[in-house]
């Protein structure tokens, strides 16, 4: 095993055409999981280490139609469906571990 010293991480950059876009939409999906699981100040680190601003950041309509999937196909509704059963799911985790 290599020992982890103390220097700072840098991440990787990325050299696409339009990697600014694909950097915001793949913060906006870790910011909306952090949201969803209840983890605030998980949340607010992430917001101050990537610079991504909270009104930024793109719902997963936004993401959807960044990749062109039609708001009428049966692919976007069962994504929409998806997205929103894995939030109930972490909002039922949130109040069971507050109970």
């Amino acid at each position: 095993m290599h020992r982890v010293t103390n220097r700072e991480l840098q991440p990787r950059s990325i050299s696409v055409e339009g990697s600014a876009l694909l950097i915001a939409a793949s913060n906006s999906l870790v910011a909306n999981h952090l949201k969803s699981c209840g983890y605030e100040c998980s949340r607010s680190v992430f917001f101050s280490e990537t610079g991504l601003a909270a009104e930024k950041v793109f719902t997963m309509q936004d993401l959807l139609e960044l990749l062109k999937i039609n708001p009428e196909s049966s692919l976007y509704k069962s994504l929409v469906g998806l997205f929103s059963f894995y939030n109930l799911l972490c909002q039922l985790t949130i109040t069971e571990q507050l109970s």
